[in-house]
């Protein structure tokens, strides 16, 4: 199942958005070499932060094992899966994404 308009708007609009806001630069060990990096996404572009996103995160889909895969033929729960990756990695970095501090806004609200 490919993923939907909505979700795939969501990724683009939302997510990468979001991302740009963190702390930059933002720190990433490559857990195959142990090495670690400083990214800074305020000077790549959209499209640059977004295949740099699906290179770096070592659970995105590949194809033959080697390449990543386009978010065109992703499930739902891959695109999922890889928004959790992002998120986390924003975590890490000291950064929380909107979207989340609303949700837990909401849930604090609800709890009262």
């Amino acid at each position: 199942m490919k993923i939907s308009n909505n979700f795939n708007k969501f990724f683009f609009g939302v997510i990468l958005k979001e991302l740009k806001k963190c702390p930059q630069p933002m720190k990433y060990q490559n857990p195959f070499t142990q090495e670690w990096y400083l990214i800074n996404l305020n000077i790549v572009s959209d499209k640059g932060t977004y295949q740099l996103l699906k290179l770096i995160n070592p659970h995105y889909p590949k194809l033959n094992d080697l390449l990543p895969a386009s978010t065109t033929v992703l499930s739902n729960k891959h695109l999922v899966q890889h928004i959790q990756w992002i998120e986390r990695w924003c975590s890490q970095n000291g950064y929380t994404m909107k979207h989340i501090e609303d949700e837990w806004e909401q849930i604090i609200q609800n709890s009262k």
